[in-house]
């Protein structure tokens, strides 16, 4: 008798315990992830070159206001090595595949410069501008997505009354 309790209390507590992991891995809190690519584009302008230090991308989906980070080295690009529909990654991360990607953050670093006519000078941001949120609204529904920032040397760099450059990034999605 004793023996057949034991093996009841056991089938019991195997049943309690298989519930609660299938319970746990139901539909409603397993999430499919798919992978966000972020790649760089420019066009052409008339300078050597045009560098642009970025330090951070960063993504909002469906309804959450929170900024998610993508793997995004710090790096300093020639935008003019990206003209003419040259491109290249400069971010990625995983997000939930059924998810929409609502806005993107780009943060800038400060060693940005332009090198137009041969004079070298460093690009800088204005003040409080150091980072710029596009509106992006791309529904995540495959394996892998891409978004593709196009930048606008020629819209983005200024020259204030003494001839030195500002940098107001000017960034379509393309």
């Amino acid at each position: 008798m004793v023996q057949l309790f034991k093996k009841q209390l056991m089938v019991v507590l195997v049943l309690l315990v298989l519930t609660a992991v299938l319970d746990g891995c139901s539909k409603s809190n397993f999430k499919v992830i798919s992978h966000l690519n972020v790649r760089l584009t420019s066009l052409p302008y008339q300078a050597n070159e045009v560098i642009v230090d970025i330090t951070q991308l960063q993504v909002t989906y469906d309804s959450d206001t929170t900024w998610q980070n993508l793997a995004t080295p710090r790096k300093a690009y020639n935008l003019l090595q990206f003209a003419n529909n040259t491109d290249t990654l400069i971010a990625s991360g995983p997000v939930p595949a059924t998810s929409i990607i609502r806005q993107l953050k780009i943060t800038f670093g400060n060693k940005s410069t332009i090198n137009k006519a041969g004079k070298l000078a460093a690009l800088h941001l204005i003040p409080g501008r150091e980072s710029l949120i596009l509106s992006v609204n791309k529904k995540m529904n495959r394996f892998t997505e891409v978004v593709t920032l196009q930048f606008d040397p020629a819209a983005s760099v200024t020259y204030n009354g003494n001839g030195y450059p500002v940098y107001f990034p000017v960034v379509t999605l393309k």
